[in-house]
């Protein structure tokens, strides 16, 4: 089975730690983590995981390295959030698995945690992902783009509203803003 990443604030980790024990029972490997990586081993544990469990807090707003992991997390789908209080996580890690583990309920929100968790899979050679920082400088991390069709696109849009423009004026003043014929001879 495939490891799963429990992170939280230094404030939550009792919490934390009785997730991390329910995962464990529950036959996963559950790597238990009271703040964002700080290390590049931390940094592959959360890279590396099939899950992350985040225990989401007023005071987990404060750290922004794990809120970048979370980020990361959501974007491959693999993030799961356990809201602890009532503070709303940002837009960007709002996913359909968030539960609410409270100290009241907590074994009920566990349960449903556990549940949510996605099968672990054996990584294929194809969707591992490299160890460098940046492989392609040329393609956007978040959507997978390439820049250069973002700058062909602009250089479409430029065009056809240039076009749009010239048009537009051959209406308006019944002539065209440059005399094209006369314009070529004189290169000739």
């Amino acid at each position: 089975m495939g490891q799963v990443v429990i992170a939280c604030a230094p404030e939550d980790a009792r919490l934390g730690e009785l997730v991390a024990k329910a995962v464990t029972e529950g036959g996963r490997e559950a790597v238990f983590m009271k703040k964002g990586p700080s290390l590049k081993a931390e940094k592959d544990a959360f890279d590396d995981a099939d899950a992350l469990i985040l225990l989401w807090s007023r005071r987990t707003v404060a750290d922004a390295a794990l809120l970048r992991e979370a980020t990361a997390a959501a974007a491959r789908g693999r993030l799961v959030v356990a809201r602890t209080d009532a503070t709303r996580p940002p837009t960007a890690l709002r996913t359909p698995r968030s539960y609410a583990v409270s100290a009241a309920r907590t074994q009920r929100g566990i349960d449903a945690l556990l549940q949510s968790l996605p099968v672990a899979a054996t990584p294929s050679p194809a969707s591992t992902r490299s160890k460098r920082m940046n492989p392609s400088p040329t393609i956007d991390a978040t959507g997978g783009r390439d820049e250069r069709s973002t700058w062909r696109g602009t250089l479409a849009i430029t065009a056809l509203v240039l076009a749009v423009a010239w048009a537009a004026y051959f209406v308006v003043y019944g002539k065209p803003p440059l005399d094209l014929p006369a314009l070529l001879a004189t290169l000739r």
